[in-house]
């Protein structure tokens, strides 16, 4: 869709019309970081995270986790889309950023946490690697997976870059990824201990700040993907990743999100054996009665500008079916 027929749904009178044809189910969005001007990393603007939650409020039913399975299962007749608003890997610009606004205007949402990483205040392996090819001075680097060297000599080609380093590492489970990461660092000529970078994770005192609005879910204990694990890797990594938030929290988490999305029979098995009730991927797509998987529902990666994430809830456009 072009951008103005976008903005024009973002109208009441347009909106209200495409009623008829728009699609139907619980739209599960995807948020990560809510920052501000100048931030290094991938963010939505407070500012537009701001106006998109507004728009949620004024023109659609922001589902509480709590009532999420019913809905879905009993969907109202009523003409308002209905959304649930999650947020995966507890960063801290939830508690500065996101939840303030969410406060304000009376919004609940899911936030899933890798609970080592509140544990340790660790930085996750991704921001450290973004950070340090950010602020190598080197204008080429190695890629193990090519054998051959790579120029980084501007943005596009450090995010390329970095993109391909991501796809080594993600596969390995955590206790060996850290030396491929010790050897990403130094083919940019840096060290851990080298890249400059403070807490990127709430603290649990923070977690438990925003619970009157937050339903805290599990993420794993290492954010590792889960498909790779061995079946007594990946039932520790989901109890552990329980019982941490059980005992900070007082609160037995009941959702779960897959690192990445990235799940499979054993995976959902496990998830299934550690009590979860509904967990979620990353593939697109409605939630609908007719067709719904508990532990493997669709989820919707929130888009910055407003009018692609109206244009999203009507369902027309790619990806959501």
């Amino acid at each position: 869709m072009k951008n103005a027929a976008k903005r024009l749904l973002q109208s009441p009178l347009i909106w209200k019309l495409t009623r008829p044809f728009r699609r139907t189910g619980c739209v599960a969005l995807t948020y990560h970081r809510i920052g501000s001007q100048g931030e290094r990393f991938t963010h939505i603007p407070a500012v537009a995270f701001r106006a998109q939650m507004q728009w949620l409020k004024e023109n659609c039913d922001v589902v509480d986790p709590a009532a999420l399975r019913d809905r879905i299962e009993n969907p109202p007749s009523a003409p308002r889309p209905s959304v649930v608003v999650t947020f995966d890997d507890g960063y801290r610009d939830y508690y500065e950023q996101a939840y303030p606004i969410l406060e304000e205007l009376g919004i609940p949402a899911i936030n899933f946490l890798p609970t080592r990483f509140i544990d340790e205040g660790a930085p996750f392996w991704w921001d450290m690697l973004d950070t340090a090819v950010a602020m190598t001075a080197r204008r080429e680097a190695a890629i193990p997976a090519l054998g051959s060297m790579m120029a980084i000599e501007d943005r596009a080609a450090k995010q390329a870059y970095s993109r391909l380093w991501k796809d080594e590492l993600k596969q390995l489970p955590a206790p060996d990824r850290s030396p491929l990461l010790d050897s990403a660092l130094e083919a940019l000529g840096m060290r851990r201990d080298s890249v400059p970078l403070q807490r990127q994770v709430m603290t649990w005192d923070e977690v438990r700040t925003v619970s009157p609005l937050t339903t805290i879910g599990g993420h794993t204990h290492n954010h590792t993907l889960m498909p790779f694990l061995s079946p007594s890797e990946l039932d520790d990594e989901v109890t552990r990743c329980r019982d941490r938030i059980e005992t900070e929290t007082g609160r037995r988490p009941r959702f779960f999100a897959y690192p990445s999305g990235a799940h499979s029979p054993a995976a959902i098995q496990s998830v299934a054996r550690g009590g979860y009730e509904v967990a979620f991927t990353t593939r697109p797509g409605f939630n609908q009665r007719t067709k719904v998987e508990w532990l493997a529902l669709n989820r919707i990666h929130a888009p910055v500008a407003l009018r692609d994430l109206v244009a999203l809830l009507t369902g027309w456009t790619e990806g959501q079916h």
